[in-house]
């Protein structure tokens, strides 16, 4: 260690200090001491492991939940000068074996990797000879079932501990109240660490939630000052649906959601980031790693289904420093919704005991067999076939899979299996023929030259192997190899990202009763987050701020002075009848629908109209809009 953190942190990020507590983190994990660091999303939690990690020249091993997000963070390393490597499921067998090999050979600094490539055996046969000196779990409350983003595949990272025994842990995340701590720290055996929690407010966020009844409305209003925004929704289709209607009023929108291609994905956030698409409405799935410091605004269409969530989705906002705001807008359906969607996610124990019997009758298990049994799973396919709800059937696979009973293996979409069946002289003759004139030939040629085995056995690849090494897009690649499918060339079949079930337990129908109070817990406790949003929603009285400080366990409660509650009509244009009047004077005839979408207190609304009516002061046309009536004139009605 011959390098002081400070003189690390300027040489590679330019910097002359660091955020308290990043300092403090850097010298626990450097002492050899495990820690816990719940830090804001935007709080620089990836420096606190990549300048302890330079200092100790020897390599950090993170392990992180996605894989644009390990690409990111490598990609970000490099572009530094720092060797880095993320060992995700889009590479080949042999790709995946030489980076393995110069891992070996000492050659990165840092090695990310997901919880599901921990499992790999050569992975597993490799990890000894790593050597290095902090093990860094990044979004660390995926391990905990109080988390808000649990994933069983999290629980396995507790056996690097085992292999690493001597190894300090980093755990990272932004949001993890009072139980979801003590929870990480039992799954992943972290030893007498030091706990860092840093509040997750930033006074440069205004909270709000605002009542409307034209939401859609509300939301272009909101983004017409084309700055940079992200507008969260809780569907795929509701995603869809609201960028094409943002699309539709003048306003470049798109949308972005966990069923879309890899390529897609990373164009959608490469335009977003350089504001060629200032709004992105999205899912969840658009949040981990997204580092933009100029979004003013992060709306929630949909109420989200945990205070965790929130927090971390609207942190998202003013990372710059600069005023942002955070808007959860609501309807009078939207908590009729929330409790319905909510029932479509959760199941009683009843069902998810019921699912475990179907998946083992489906697949002729018998009593006392099972174990090791591995077979290819489509859940959506599965739950059909068995007329069960997918959103339910999720949750009791993911259940199931917490408790030992199942493993659900994930390759990515992308793998693909290619023969070529024409002879090699009509291949030859072919691309001869149409390399210049035809894209399908000159694939065929790269073929031949890629896979000098091809004509003679499938070949296993990625698609987006294959679009690195011929610098093509992905989608085109896929588009040609379809056509030469179809054209008798060659034998192409595609895997379409499904999973491959295994069984890890004989077959015992009443062990599973035994989990019953753990699985109820667990759905008690994934209910209760619900309500706890839910409540936050509908409450009016209590500073917003306050009130998530208390959620999440900090001391310091405190009234904010700026959200809705503290600050209730600051924002807008319409903060008391005087203002009213001169709004409706200035652009009359204006309409209800458009007076209640610049308020965030319908009810005040509402008071100020009444009054300014029964003083003569306002009245309505025809169309039942507001104007200002003529002196002893007629109001229309």
């Amino acid at each position: 260690m011959n390098e002081r953190p400070e003189e690390i942190l300027r040489r590679y990020w330019g910097f002359d200090s660091f955020r308290p507590p990043q300092r403090e983190i850097i010298d626990d994990v450097l002492a050899g001491r495990d820690v816990l660091a719940v830090l804001p999303t935007g709080f620089g939690k990836s420096l606190t492991y990549q300048v302890a990690g330079l200092v100790m020249g020897k390599p950090v091993i993170v392990v992180s939940p996605l894989v644009a997000l390990m690409e990111d963070q490598t990609a970000a390393l490099r572009r530094k000068g720092i060797d880095a490597t993320a060992l995700s499921g889009r590479l080949t067998r042999a790709a995946l074996i030489r980076r393995l090999n110069n891992i070996r050979l000492g050659k990165y600094r840092f090695i990310f990797v997901s919880p599901e490539r921990l499992q790999n055996p050569l992975v597993r046969d490799h990890m000894r000879t790593w050597d290095p000196g902090l093990i860094t779990v990044d979004e660390a409350h995926c391990v905990s079932e109080w988390g808000h983003d649990f994933r069983p595949e999290y629980l396995r990272v507790r056996e690097l501990r085992e292999v690493f025994p001597r190894i300090p842990f980093l755990a990272l995340t932004a949001t993890a109240p009072l139980r979801t701590r003590e929870d990480i720290i039992r799954q992943l055996d972290l030893r007498d660490p030091a706990i860092y929690v840093t509040s997750f407010y930033r006074p440069n966020i205004r909270y709000a939630v605002r009542e409307t009844h034209d939401q859609y409305g509300r939301i272009a209003d909101l983004l017409r000052d084309g700055k940079p925004a992200i507008v969260y929704v809780n569907t795929r289709k509701h995603s869809v649906m609201l960028a094409r209607h943002l699309r539709d009023v003048g306003i470049k929108a798109e949308a972005f959601h966990g069923g879309l291609e890899a390529e897609e994905k990373k164009d959608l956030l490469r335009r977003w980031m350089q504001n060629q698409t200032p709004v992105m409405v999205a899912t969840s799935a658009f949040g981990m790693g997204i580092d933009k410091a100029d979004v003013a605004r992060v709306i929630h269409a949909d109420i989200p289904w945990t205070l965790e969530q929130y927090v971390q989705e609207t942190g998202r906002a003013g990372r710059n420093g600069e005023p942002a705001e955070a808007v959860l807008l609501i309807t009078p359906q939207s908590k009729e919704r929330f409790l319905t969607q909510l029932e479509w996610q959760l199941p009683s124990f009843e069902f998810v005991r019921d699912l475990m019997r179907r998946l083992y009758s489906s697949h002729y298990i018998a009593e006392g067999e099972g174990a090791d049994i591995r077979v290819d799973f489509d859940m959506a396919e599965w739950a059909e076939s068995q007329g069960l709800p997918l959103y339910k059937t999720a949750t009791a696979l993911a259940l199931l899979e917490k408790h030992g009973l199942i493993l659900l293996d994930r390759p990515d979409a992308g793998t693909v299996e290619i023969q070529i069946t024409a002879s090699p002289a009509a291949v030859r003759e072919y691309t001869d023929t149409f390399r210049q004139s035809r894209p399908a030939a000159r694939v065929l040629e790269s073929l031949v030259r890629t896979f000098p085995g091809i004509f003679d056995y499938p070949v296993k690849t990625r698609i987006a192997e294959l679009a690195h090494k011929w610098e093509m897009p992905s989608a085109r690649i896929r588009t040609l190899l379809r056509q030469l499918h179809a054209s008798g060339w060659i034998d192409f079949k595609e895997r379409a990202g499904g999973q491959l079930l295994v069984f890890l337990q004989n077959r015992q129908d009443s062990y599973l009763h035994m989990l019953r109070p753990a699985i109820e817990h667990y759905l008690k406790n994934r209910r209760q987050k619900a309500m706890d949003m839910l409540a936050y929603a509908a409450n009016r009285d209590q500073c917003r701020v306050g009130m998530m400080k208390a959620y999440f366990g900090e001391e310091e409660h405190f009234a904010c002075g700026r959200c809705d509650v503290c600050a209730p009509v600051s924002d807008s244009p319409l903060h008391g009848p005087e203002a009213l009047l001169e709004y409706v004077r200035r652009r009359q005839p204006v309409s209800y629908a458009e007076l209640e979408r610049l308020t965030t207190d319908r009810r005040r609304l509402d008071e100020w109209i009444r009054l300014l009516v029964e003083r003569g002061m306002l009245a309505t046309d025809a169309r039942r809009r507001l104007i200002i009536p003529s002196p002893g004139g007629d109001s229309g009605e």
